[in-house]
């Protein structure tokens, strides 16, 4: 039997951290390996002035020259405890492979004083385990009992 961890591995992060009107980026996502991805965006307890807008974006592979592909209604001004989910299928870039749409990756921002946010990216492997491309950083993968 196949664990979800096999399925999806974690490929990209927003660290937590506090966001205000410049926005963060995580990191850089290639869409050749996975069939689809998914974001969840986690909002704190955010200013009374305070705003969440996440968004997906195309980019180059090294992350740069980011052009909107999907952008998530702006949750309210002071609204806490939030969470949005973006997906990006392959099939919303073409394909990906070698062309120009291959590369992709998530921001944050708010467009007043903010708060603290968080992301975790998750992918649908092409070719598995998934978990084989999880970030350097996940330290574990917990399957079994104590």
């Amino acid at each position: 039997m196949q664990r979800l961890s096999e399925e999806l591995g974690v490929i990209a992060t927003i660290d937590p951290q506090t966001i205000t009107n410049a926005e963060v980026f995580s990191d850089v996502i290639d869409m050749s390996k996975y069939d689809k991805v998914m974001a969840i965006f986690m909002g704190g307890n955010m200013a009374a002035d305070g705003s969440m807008i996440c968004r997906a974006a195309t980019c180059d592979s090294g992350g740069t020259n980011a052009a909107s592909l999907k952008t998530a209604s702006t949750v309210a001004a002071g609204t806490d405890l939030t969470q949005v989910v973006i997906e990006v299928d392959n099939q919303d870039l073409a394909g990906g492979g070698t062309n120009a749409n291959r590369y992709i990756k998530f921001g944050i921002v708010s467009a007043g004083s903010g708060g603290p946010v968080a992301c975790c990216v998750l992918g649908k492997a092409k070719y598995g385990p998934a978990s084989d491309d999880d970030l350097s950083t996940v330290a574990e993968i917990e399957t079994d009992l104590d």
